[in-house]
């Protein structure tokens, strides 16, 4: 789903959990920040911050997606309080290209310490 890269469950986890420190380093990123992951796909994201932080939580994570699949994929395996997602009909040339062509972001001005 993700890509060649991504051979094995092992290796879609070691990439998540590695976005998540450089996060941390880059961004600031801690349990309780407020996340919003633009093209969150499958949830990679949101699967590295479960198994990098201890408590599996985070303030708050928004995952958005053009692929319906993928973002009802997420709702069923990895909605848990802190973590949401949301499938928008954005046009994308290679996902969804019949898409609409509004490019607002799904958030409210201040409400997001982290945007990926």
């Amino acid at each position: 789903m993700g890509g060649k890269h991504f051979k094995d469950d092992e290796a879609f986890i070691r990439t998540a959990i590695r976005e998540v420190k450089r996060l941390e380093r880059l961004a600031g990123l801690t349990v309780d920040s407020r996340v919003l992951d633009w093209g969150c796909g499958a949830g990679r994201l949101a699967v590295g911050i479960r198994e990098h932080f201890s408590s599996g939580r985070i303030g708050d994570y928004h995952g958005v997606d053009v692929q319906p699949d993928l973002i009802s994929w997420a709702r069923e395996d990895l909605t848990a309080p802190g973590y949401r997602f949301t499938c928008v009909d954005v046009a994308n040339g290679r996902y969804n290209p019949a898409g609409l062509p509004e490019r607002t972001i799904a958030a409210d001005p201040g409400t997001v310490d982290v945007l990926y």
